[in-house]
């Protein structure tokens, strides 16, 4: 039996392109595959036109995000034309589709040209948006199945029940429609020793050969995150508990990836890599152990690094660490939760400065009660920093995040659509304080203070080497 998961178009609408393995949904398809499934995964937002961009921290520009509702109520499209020409040429006999919030609007229209093309193909949704409103998501008439959470071991149970034509009523971490109903079965445990997924099916991706090698370099070695930012959704998916792959079972993926797609950059896709200093120590080891030439990245929180564990990044082949700054206002920090303080940043800072990896900082405007003078205290901050690579997104009130909940019968979020939930529009919705005209200029001047830092950082690179 066929089965198709997709990772739905985003970066796209932006003119960009989401250049990585769909890493989620390769984890599935690896199950899937290993258990005698036909399977195919398409990053529908992939665009081989873009294919060299790295996108982090990429604002939309007005234009694009008043484009693209345009885009995504137009059935018409040239976009919604290829993806229903890739889903007609694969035939499938069930589909998956991964949704975080943002990409919830084109889920659904992939849902529909799924629908269009065989209405007789059985829809499953997962990933984020999905695990937190599922009720709402299955209130889609395209929509038949909801897998909640951790998705590998729920997802391939169900597609055995519904290629069995079997009750669905014991499937763990599942919702369902039956009879107009919605069912909603127990949660499904999380994975205990997360060495017995396979590794993510990387081959199984469509125009695979046109990616470039570094597309396939993310890595996870461990899920959950213990902390409490107000503004994150990922732990409803994975839980506050933090569960980790052997160091020997990453070493091994890294070696095979390396060997199969040539390529020796890699990314630590961990929501915070540093958590346990011991566990990166001992992955550091094993690659020094095995005599890997490669350059790897992660994400890291301010305050966990010291100057013994830099060192044995930097020899391993750390090249540059993602630190989650968020603001520079004190008080900002304390109020979103970070558990971080700006000295602690500073002296992050410094001791990848002193080891010689890169600092790449990443920023947050826009919450509530956020004033323009905390704003201008962030960009003041980031220039402080001096960051290798700046970012800064504006924030959204995610379902499923403690400010969601804070502000959910607020006329701020009533008035806001899916489609508009995302780190990358360049408004500030959330602060009734500010006029919109004020934002605009507000977003003019931060985005300029951070292009003006990334631009002077890459001149600092080629002169150096």
């Amino acid at each position: 039996m066929k089965v198709l998961l997709i990772n739905p178009p985003w970066y796209r609408f932006f003119g960009k392109a989401f250049t990585a393995h769909p890493i989620g949904l390769c984890y599935i398809a690896a199950l899937l595959e290993k258990n005698g499934y036909d399977v195919s995964v398409y990053n529908s937002d992939y665009n081989k036109k873009k294919s060299g961009e790295l996108l982090m921290g990429d604002i939309s520009s007005m234009e694009s995000y008043d484009r693209y509702p345009v885009i995504l109520d137009d059935s018409d499209h040239p976009l919604w034309k290829e993806i229903g020409s890739v889903i007609a040429s694969q035939s499938p006999d069930l589909v998956g589709i991964s949704s975080m919030t943002g990409q919830y609007g084109p889920a659904q229209n992939i849902a529909r040209i799924v629908k269009e093309h065989d209405k007789d193909i059985p829809i499953v949704f997962g990933g984020v948006h999905p695990t937190v409103l599922p009720e709402e998501t299955l209130a889609n008439d395209e929509v038949d199945f909801v897998v909640r959470g951790e998705g590998e071991y729920s997802f391939l149970e169900l597609v055995k029940k519904i290629f069995a034509c079997e009750s669905f009523d014991g499937v763990l971490g599942v919702s369902f429609k039956e009879g107009g109903k919605v069912f909603h079965n127990p949660d499904r445990p999380l994975i205990e020793n997360l060495d017995d997924l396979p590794f993510p099916a990387r081959h199984l991706m469509l125009e695979k050969e046109t990616y470039p090698p570094f597309a396939f370099g993310n890595v996870i070695a461990s899920r959950g995150c213990p902390f409490n930012c107000i503004f994150c959704e990922p732990y409803r998916v994975w839980t506050k508990k933090v569960r980790y792959r052997s160091p020997e079972n990453v070493i091994e993926e890294i070696k095979q990836v390396q060997e199969r797609y040539n390529t020796n950059f890699f990314y630590f896709n961990d929501a915070d890599f540093l958590i346990r200093k011991r566990y990166v120590s001992e992955v550091c080891d094993l690659i020094d152990k095995e005599g890997l030439i490669i350059d790897w990245c992660c994400e890291a929180r301010a305050g966990e690094l010291d100057d013994k564990i830099a060192k044995k990044m930097m020899l391993s082949g750390c090249d540059h660490v993602y630190v989650g700054v968020e603001s520079g206002d004190e008080e900002m920090l304390k109020k979103i939760k970070k558990g971080t303080t700006i000295e602690e940043i500073r002296d992050t800072r410094k001791v990848l400065l002193e080891n010689a990896i890169g600092f790449n900082g990443m920023f947050l405007i826009g919450f509530p009660w956020e004033t323009e003078e905390a704003v201008r205290k962030t960009i003041s901050f980031m220039q402080e920093l001096d960051p290798d690579f700046a970012s800064f997104n504006c924030v959204a009130p995610y379902p499923g995040t403690e400010l969601h909940d804070m502000y959910s019968t607020s006329e701020i979020i009533k008035d806001l659509d899916w489609r508009y939930f995302f780190h990358q529009r360049p408004r500030l919705e959330l602060n009734e304080d500010m006029t919109e005209d004020a934002s605009i200029e507000l977003i003019k001047d931060v985005k300029s203070a951070f292009r003006a830092q990334n631009k002077k950082r890459k001149m600092n690179n080629r002169l150096i080497g």
